[in-house]
């Protein structure tokens, strides 16, 4: 790794540098404005990039003479977070209140209401309706019960109205097809 005369490869030695300080500068962005990660606390991924910046150390140590170290190297590493620390809390709690309200009172969410169990209609096609209700109901419980990870994914915009929306289309389309029948044995008021 080394060259002939002794000093240390460049390239070899720029790139371990632009490596800790991208980890340095992801931890303090994660650190100060947060993650969109739909499934770990902010605290989970700041653990895991600050083992990035101590493996990053490591490979300098392991790779360059001491007097060839960035001085980044010399940077503290970052403090210890716990594991479920999330920034911006009251940011996600209101984003994450206001993306349920506005589903609930759309008008998409009423129609399906009224339609969920209306057996006119495929099992495909209140199933999908179904599953949209459920996570709903799952957001409401997040809400209740403090889940700032689960919070932040519902909040995202438009992310239920927009399948709210979907799902009436596919109510819709399927009315406008003609009336469907339910599966199954069929009595004589069902051609009614």
């Amino acid at each position: 790794m080394e060259a002939a005369e002794g000093k240390c490869d460049q390239r070899l030695r720029m790139q371990l540098t632009n490596e800790l300080q991208n980890d340095y500068r992801q931890w303090k962005a994660v650190y100060e404005y947060g993650h969109y990660d739909p499934f770990w606390a902010d605290g989970s991924n700041l653990f895991l990039i600050r083992n990035h910046i101590i493996a990053d150390k490591k490979a300098i140590r392991e790779n360059l003479k001491p007097e060839d170290y960035p001085e980044e190297y010399a940077w503290d590493l970052p403090q210890e977070v716990p594991s479920e620390y999330m920034e911006r809390p009251d940011e996600i709690m209101t984003r994450a209140g206001k993306a349920l309200k506005a589903a609930k009172e759309s008008q998409d969410y009423r129609w399906m209401k009224n339609h969920l169990y209306d057996e006119r209609f495929s099992p495909s096609v209140r199933k999908k309706a179904a599953g949209i209700f459920a996570r709903i109901l799952a957001y409401e419980n997040a809400i209740r019960q403090h889940d700032l990870v689960t919070m932040r994914r519902f909040g995202q915009d438009g992310f239920v109205s927009g399948e709210l929306a979907d799902a009436r289309a596919g109510f819709l389309a399927e009315q406008s097809r003609g009336r469907t029948f339910p599966e199954g044995q069929l009595s004589i008021f069902d051609y009614l």
